[in-house]
């Protein structure tokens, strides 16, 4: 299996420590088991990856948060000896070893049953707690982040790394899509995570583990996306109704419809905990509690954890909302009056409001690209438009595969299904080596041209084509681009052509030999370009839907 950096053997040492064995590799590097040479210790080294970079201002923030969690006693907290750095230059952070598992490898086996998965989650959100009680914010709680040991005793790792991942696009950057669909709804939008940010991931964590799966799951990680901000859990039927109360309220799409704090949650879990057989004791439903909850009642915290999120969190004090209805009543017809005298004055769209769907691209010329690739190009257009850093502007980016879910090809039909009252429409032509990118904005509601994108490159550079046309889109719709959001992800066209084809096969990995494909391709990607971070983190992902599909260990162990 081909990684992302070249994994050290036992007996390498990194400064004072003698490296034993690896324990895990995950999106953010290596994890190694370690022997501490001066204090004669087993540790934890995690390596980030080269390619991860800190500013000054970065490596305080880190510093300072992991030196808060060191600062906290707690069982359910995994211990930080430091963070240190190799003579390369390359960042690891100095953790205490614990032997067990992670939560990912024990629900890749199956859903956990209800008492354990209580028992998980209580311990989890004792550690919260704790953490909350003194003012830290994980904000990266997830399966991989939670050390179970062979006493059943839960460990919370990670706090110092994830004030980094805060900002989705920052983590998009990354190509981290396993850190973002753990994020709340707030922290997509780029809300700041509060404590509830935290119960909401402690939510989708607790449904993945009786589920055996993300309770958002969807085909790819847009869709994903789209499902955390738009669409209901998965059905959590058959689960005792006061659980799925606890879930449903811990999912709230809105943080003021969740639980406040985790010792609130905490309180319920362990009510029903009480109520429930012991782990290993026969939990058919005939044991499980007698409930006077009704179905309404159920029904009730279903719609709130079904709700479309909002733009914003808590309600404004009454006068306030007064106030604010008012002036947004004049907003409107400012924006109005505004939209109307610039489609008199033919300009770009300024309407708050910008609701795109880029629509599948023609594939022409002498000599056409491979189907796959337009169609992963598609893709990775959606994927740049939504890590535009918008500000104050409202911007939303439907996922392509809603658009393909939806069969929606024209402007008209993008409007009426997905209420999109923009689309990106394009193709992509070959002659020989040339590759010809053309992009058309355009307005669903009057079928106006807005403007018109054409780049070529000679050598066939799709990343620094699209690159181009992101940029100039964004200067159509009056949006402010962030260098991140324009990065090129890979600067060899046989690497980011590969990875387009592969993109293509894993949106359709449940069709036999689909994954084969995407694998093959993603490793040639990495192999043509060994800086390619998204390249590396797809090939993960790829490696992850295989082992689903055979069980085969081979895919997610070295």
């Amino acid at each position: 299996m081909e990684e992302t950096v070249r994994a050290l053997s036992a007996g390498d040492r990194v400064c004072n420590y003698e490296i034993l064995g690896l324990a895990g590799v995950g999106g953010m590097g290596f994890v190694y088991k370690a022997r501490d040479t001066k204090l004669e210790r087993t540790v934890a080294l995690k390596l980030l990856p080269p390619h991860l970079t800190f500013s000054e201002k970065d490596r305080r923030r880190l510093l300072q948060e992991a030196k808060s969690a060191s600062a906290l006693d707690h069982q359910n907290i995994g211990v930080i000896h430091g963070i240190e750095e190799t003579t390369e230059g390359q960042t690891f952070i100095v953790m205490a070893f614990y032997e067990g598992t992670n939560l990912a490898d024990r629900i890749a086996k199956g859903p956990i049953p209800i008492r354990e998965a209580i028992d998980f989650s209580c311990q989890i959100a004792e550690g919260l707690s704790e953490a909350h009680r003194h003012s830290i914010i994980h904000r990266d709680i997830k399966p991989s982040n939670i050390i179970i040991t062979k006493q059943s005793i839960v460990k919370i790792v990670d706090f110092g790394l994830a004030l980094l991942l805060s900002d989705l696009a920052a983590t998009l950057s990354l190509g981290i899509a396993g850190t973002a669909v753990y994020m709340a709804p707030e922290q997509v939008q780029r809300v700041p995570a509060d404590q509830r940010s935290d119960i909401w991931a402690l939510g989708v964590v607790l449904a993945e583990m009786l589920l055996g799966r993300h309770p958002f799951l969807r085909g790819n990680f847009d869709a994903t996306m789209y499902a955390i901000l738009n669409e209901p859990p998965e059905p959590l039927g058959g689960m005792p109704r006061e659980l799925q109360i606890i879930i449903y309220r811990a999912l709230a799409k809105n943080p003021a419809k969740r639980y406040q704090a985790c010792p609130e949650l905490l309180s319920d879990l362990e009510r029903l905990r009480s109520r429930l057989p012991e782990v290993g004791a026969d939990q058919d439903d005939a044991l499980l509690p007698t409930e006077s909850i009704s179905t309404k009642e159920v029904k009730r915290y279903a719609e709130q954890a079904s709700a479309p999120a909002g733009r914003t969190g808590d309600k404004p004090h009454k006068l306030r909302r007064w106030l604010l209805g008012s002036l947004a009543v004049l907003a409107v017809l400012v924006m109005l009056w505004l939209s109307h005298a610039r489609s008199w004055w033919g300009g770009g769209p300024t309407s708050p409001q910008k609701h795109i769907a880029v629509l599948p691209f023609q594939n022409t010329g002498n000599n056409p690209l491979n189907p796959a690739v337009t169609q992963g190009l598609m893709d990775t257009l959606t994927n740049k438009l939504s890590n535009l850093n918008t500000g104050q502007e409202s911007l939303w980016v439907v996922p392509a595969r809603v658009v393909r879910d939806n069969k929606v090809d024209k402007p008209t039909a993008a409007l009426r299904d997905l209420g999109a009252n923009y689309v990106v429409e394009g193709s992509v032509a070959r002659d020989g080596q040339n590759v010809r990118l053309t992009a058309n904005l355009i307005d669903t509601k009057s079928l106006r041209q807005v403007g018109s994108i054409e780049v070529n490159d000679p050598a066939g550079d799709i990343a620094g084509l699209q690159e181009e046309a992101v940029r100039r889109l964004a200067r159509m719709l009056n949006i402010t681009a962030s260098p991140s959001s324009l990065a090129k992800d890979s600067s060899v066209p046989a690497a980011y052509e590969a990875y387009l084809k592969a993109l293509s096969y894993v949106q359709r990995y449940d069709k036999p030999g689909n994954l084969d494909l995407a694998i093959s391709e993603l490793q040639s990607a990495v192999a043509h370009d060994p800086q390619f971070a998204l390249g590396y983190a797809e090939l993960g992902e790829a490696y992850r839907l295989k082992y689903q599909q055979d069980h085969d260990r081979k895919w997610i162990v070295d």
